[in-house]
């Protein structure tokens, strides 16, 4: 104390008087540099075979006492001083609510890029009769007759914005902007799916023909047992096998007891001749509504355009920060006879 009051320039009864301390650490015997000084090796040998001298001892025991208060000098724990550990993040990426497949998007093909919102009008081949008969030699065919119509397809734009404080953006981590930007692209993914699903339910609910004709859906009342023979019927009305099954969280529950749970893959619950069987969120099922949907290839078609998301740094001054996210998507049922929809004969 006296040599800090001197080093300090006050006098002894000042640096009481403050509750002023000076402490001091004695090094230990041993400077782990190899330069100089005693060796720590050489001295436990020495005492070992007893041939070192009373000094070796002595630094020994020393280094035991130094060794001792500096386990003692650091003897604290988190658990103790949690206080002054704060919790932090890592690096990995953020765990949102919940991340949602996209079974019925999947499910369609292809999947065009759409550039803008402008309609545009497909051609589509209604009914058509004689295109082709066998051949009479010196004969030119009859004339065969064909019905074309148009499907016009209206893209919708879907957007989204977060507004969030200068604060809460340079403060946060991980950042919220890439929390908030995640968060708008799993509810498109969710609205799309849900797009997708009306569009089939539009189709399902206008001109059901229950036969060849290609004007009509085809619309089956059949209970969760009764998948597979379902899915034949529609093969032989599409004269084509069946590629996607999407049901409805209700029937592919029900589904779950007579599908064999080994024919699954990373895009499929289940396979069933040949088909993926997925559930669909997005189709809700319910009595005398959509339950499920048979599809093959190339009968609904869907266009989407890239997802773009922006930030604004400055548009409502520099206390706010935009996010938004835009992008176009349209979906149509291209071949009505493509679409196999299922009613829960159960429900």
């Amino acid at each position: 104390m006296r040599t800090f009051a001197q080093e300090s320039g006050q006098s002894v009864s000042e640096v009481v008087r403050r509750g002023l301390a000076y402490v001091t650490s004695e090094p230990g015997p041993y400077r782990f540099h190899g330069a100089e000084g005693p060796s720590l090796l050489r001295d436990m040998f020495a005492v070992r075979t007893g041939t070192g001298e009373h000094e070796a001892e002595e630094r020994l025991r020393r280094f035991q006492r130094w060794h001792g208060d500096v386990s003692a000098r650091f003897a604290a724990n988190t658990t103790d001083h949690a206080a002054v550990v704060p919790p932090g993040y890592q690096a990995a990426p953020f765990v949102s609510s919940l991340i949602e497949d996209r079974p019925l998007r999947a499910a369609l093909s292809p999947v065009l890029t759409l550039p803008n919102p402008t309609p545009f009008t497909l051609p589509t081949t209604v009914t058509s009769t004689g295109a082709t008969s066998d051949h009479t030699e010196g004969a030119n065919p009859t004339e065969a007759t064909i019905a074309i119509g148009g499907e016009t397809v209206q893209p919708a734009g879907i957007h989204g914005m977060y507004r969030l404080t200068r604060e809460l953006v340079d403060a946060s981590s991980p950042a919220a902007d890439a929390v908030a930007l995640q968060e708008m692209r799993e509810s498109y993914a969710r609205q799309t799916e849900a797009k997708i699903a009306a569009e089939i339910d539009r189709a399902q609910s206008g001109t059901v023909t229950g036969d060849r004709s290609p004007a009509g859906a085809q619309v089956y009342t059949a209970t969760a047992t009764e998948l597979k023979k379902t899915m034949v019927k529609f093969a032989t009305a599409r004269r084509g096998r069946p590629r996607h099954v999407l049901l409805s969280p209700a029937i592919a529950e029900a589904a779950a007891d007579v599908l064999d749970d080994s024919t699954g893959d990373d895009t499929a619950m289940w396979r069933s001749m040949g088909a993926r069987i997925n559930p669909a969120p997005a189709i809700a099922g319910g009595a005398g509504a959509l339950s499920g949907v048979i599809l093959a290839a190339g009968d609904v078609y869907c266009w989407e355009s890239p997802v773009l998301t922006f930030r604004f740094d400055e548009r409502q001054g520099p206390t706010y920060v935009d996010l938004a996210l835009y992008g176009y998507f349209a979906c149509r049922v291209l071949r009505p006879i493509g679409v196999g929809a299922i009613r829960d004969a159960a429900a």
